[in-house]
């Protein structure tokens, strides 16, 4: 099994599927064989993929609801197969599934919007993450442009001593069309910025994996 990437957070709306799908086409772009695993039972991330253009060849597989906490890790790892990189969506609660998509994971990204209440929020998966040892990085998702709260929401994620990427996704249009029509920010026309948010993340993501 390649090298698999998390996107994890207990709270709904974090922005981890927009997360992971751009992520994900942004891993493949680059040279690799791609799978996603779509482990929240909204299914959100399983709709985006049966939507994806013809030859797209990003496969997204659905994890049922029927695993065991103790067999469910086993399952998301067959789910990646032989791939070069998996890329996990993550359940939007704290549950089994949180356990095992962080035990089947090299590295955990955990999206977390910039509002005080949601870095409040993230103590119960960094304790998840924190006892399984996983190495683990906070990204800042759909801040507003123009505005200062996440810069002051990095610093105070600072107390759960993981790092928090520089780069950042906006609320912009573009990642929702993108995301109706089965594709990514970068797949799409007039999408510079949030193009460029997430190649950064991507190149950040490279040098933590670099770094464990």
């Amino acid at each position: 099994m390649g090298l698999v990437i998390g996107v994890v957070n207990a709270k709904g709306g974090s922005g981890k599927t927009t997360l992971a799908t751009n992520l994900a086409r942004a891993i493949q772009l680059d040279g690799n064989e791609v799978a996603m695993v779509d482990t929240d039972p909204q299914r959100t991330a399983t709709t985006w993929g049966e939507k994806q253009p013809e030859g797209y060849g990003l496969p997204v597989r659905p994890v049922g609801s029927d695993y065991a906490a103790d067999t469910l890790q086993k399952r998301i790892e067959s789910l990646v197969g032989d791939s070069t990189f998996g890329v996990i969506d993550g359940s939007a609660k704290i549950a089994e599934g949180t356990g095992a998509a962080v035990g089947a994971s090299d590295v955990v990204l955990i999206p977390i919007q910039p509002t005080p209440a949601d870095t409040w929020g993230a103590r119960s998966v960094v304790e998840v993450i924190k006892e399984s040892e996983t190495p683990a990085a906070f990204v800042i998702s759909r801040q507003i442009v123009g505005t200062n709260l996440a810069k002051e929401v990095a610093e105070g994620l600072k107390g759960y001593e993981l790092p928090v990427f520089d780069h950042r996704t906006s609320q912009r249009v573009a990642y929702a069309e993108a995301m109706f029509d089965g594709k990514t920010v970068l797949d799409i026309s007039g999408a510079q910025k949030a193009r460029e948010e997430i190649q950064g993340i991507a190149t950040e993501l490279a040098q933590l994996l670099r770094s464990d």
